[in-house]
C-alpha cells in the first residue's frame, strides 16, 4: 500500500459539540493561537506539543514510508501525539490564568481546563489524502 496516500490529523475535530453550544474545535483555535480582541492570550498547547515532538514525528512518518501497513503506523502516531497533547494541557500551559479567572473557575488555576470538554474532544484520524 503506498504510504503517501494516507495522512495523519491530530488535534480537536470539528463537529465535537460543548454543552454549551460551543465548538471544542473553535475554543482549541482560539486558545491554541490566542485572541488579543477578547483578551485571551495564545496558549499554544497544539503547536507547542508538535514542535517539542518533532524528531518522534519525523521518525514515524519515515517509518510509515517504508511499512508495508502505514495506515497502523500513522494511527500510533496520532495516538500518542493526541496522548502528549493531552498532557500538556494537565502539567499546564504558559501565560498563568489571571486571579480574577482563577476566581470564576472556583479557584481552578489550569489553563485549558476547566470541563474538561475541550480536553476529552482532542483525538486524530488517518484517512485517504
Amino acid at each position: 500500500m503506498d504510504s503517501s496516500s494516507f495522512e495523519v490529523l491530530v488535534g480537536v475535530p470539528e463537529g465535537t459539540g460543548r454543552d454549551d453550544g460551543l465548538s471544542n474545535a473553535f475554543l482549541a483555535y482560539i486558545h491554541d493561537n490566542g485572541s488579543p480582541i477578547n483578551n485571551i492570550p495564545a496558549r499554544p498547547f497544539i503547536k507547542q506539543t508538535i514542535e517539542e515532538n518533532a524528531e518522534y514525528v519525523s521518525k514515524m512518518m519515515l517509518k510509515a514510508l517504508m511499512s508495508k501497513d502505514p495506515e497502523a503506523i500513522l494511527a500510533e502516531l496520532g495516538e500518542v501525539m493526541a496522548g502528549k497533547i493531552k498532557a500538556k494541557i494537565m502539567m499546564g500551559v504558559d501565560p498563568a490564568l489571571q486571579p480574577e479567572t482563577v476566581k470564576k473557575k472556583k479557584g481552578n488555576a489550569l489553563p485549558l481546563f476547566d470541563t474538561g470538554q475541550m480536553m476529552e474532544s482532542i483525538n486524530y484520524i488517518v484517512r485517504k489524502k
